[in-house]
């Protein structure tokens, strides 16, 4: 007799998941058997709004996914969202919890559309299922549109590749490759638009202006930073009517005295008008640093607030 499966996942950094009494290292504030997942953060963004994945959502016969006949296929696609979270079929790198939430939502179309046929398991699905769902895909009308765009449709398509390489750590999963020969973009039909490359810098000029901004980081920020509170102390200070222009030369003599006390200054700030231009000099460097190193998206850059930077340890810091 062959011994029976666990419902348990293993991750890389060997914790079991999948048991009553988990709470995997990708969840705050909820457990594995919980029908609501709260993602932990990885960024200042997450911890004001957290990612969160309601497993109770409704299949097409009218009950709960968390209603007891689900309960296989339920326990395999919270394996399945676990191994999404805890590694990028790309770069091996876990994905950050708003790019598991797309997963999800295409988990939740291909669960409703199997309700609806009949099939149990991943591995009922074959090829012509797996064509069948993509074709509801595209006709399928959205909250802005008739039909999905292609660029749509491969996003979700996506989530089977998971579902064939990882089938063997699923216990479940498709037995054949979804896309032979091909990949989820072509599938989609979007064989030009997507598979050119995205715009980039070269790097005769990339290297360049990351060396500028690394040094700018590195060697003005605080000389910068230090001009910038003077400025502010001699304007705080200043009793003058508005517009008037007797402050800024207050704040600009200011300038030039601290300079006087500071030594090994490369380019000292000795006016307000040089001290505008710098600060917004940093602020560019500290935009092209942070999308160099850290690779977060311009929105999540431009919604950066002082502060919000902080060391993370253990639990919070979103890895295993």
């Amino acid at each position: 007799m062959q011994p029976r499966r666990s419902s348990a996942l293993r991750t890389s950094a060997g914790t079991t998941l999948g048991t009553s009494d988990d709470r995997p290292w990708f969840l705050k504030n909820s457990r594995w058997e919980d029908s609501t997942w709260i993602l932990a953060p990885t960024n200042a963004l997450e911890e004001r709004l957290p990612v969160r994945l309601h497993w109770d959502f409704s299949v097409e016969d009218g009950c709960s996914f968390t209603d007891a006949r689900h309960a296989p296929l339920l326990q395999t696609s919270k394996r399945l969202i676990a191994l999404i979270r805890g590694r990028s079929l790309y770069t091996g790198l876990p994905l950050r919890p708003s790019s598991v939430l797309n997963f999800f939502h295409t988990l939740r179309l291909l669960v409703r559309w199997m309700d609806l046929e009949g099939l149990r398991r991943f591995a009922d699905l074959d090829r012509p299922a797996l064509l069948q769902f993509q074709h509801r895909l595209s006709v399928s009308p959205t909250s802005r549109h008739s039909t999905r765009a292609a660029s749509t449709v491969q996003r979700h398509l996506a989530l089977f590749n998971y579902l064939y390489r990882c089938r063997a750590e699923l216990g479940d999963g498709l037995s054949f490759d979804p896309f032979p020969g091909s990949n989820h973009h072509e599938a989609a039909g979007a064989r030009e638009g997507l598979r050119r490359p995205w715009p980039y810098t070269p790097d005769t000029v990339s290297v360049v202006l990351l060396q500028a901004a690394v040094k700018i980081v590195t060697h003005d920020a605080a000389h910068v930073l230090q001009a910038r509170e003077t400025y502010r102390r001699v304007m705080a200070s200043a009793a003058a009517p508005p517009h008037s222009s007797a402050p800024v030369g207050r704040a600009t003599r200011a300038l030039r005295r601290a300079r006087e006390g500071t030594s090994g200054v490369e380019r000292p700030v000795t006016s307000v008008s040089e001290l505008v231009r710098r600060i917004d000099m940093l602020y560019a460097a500290c935009f092209v640093v942070l999308s160099y190193m850290v690779g977060p998206r311009v929105s999540e850059i431009l919604h950066l607030h002082a502060g919000c930077v902080r060391r993370l340890v253990g639990d919070a810091a979103g890895a295993p």
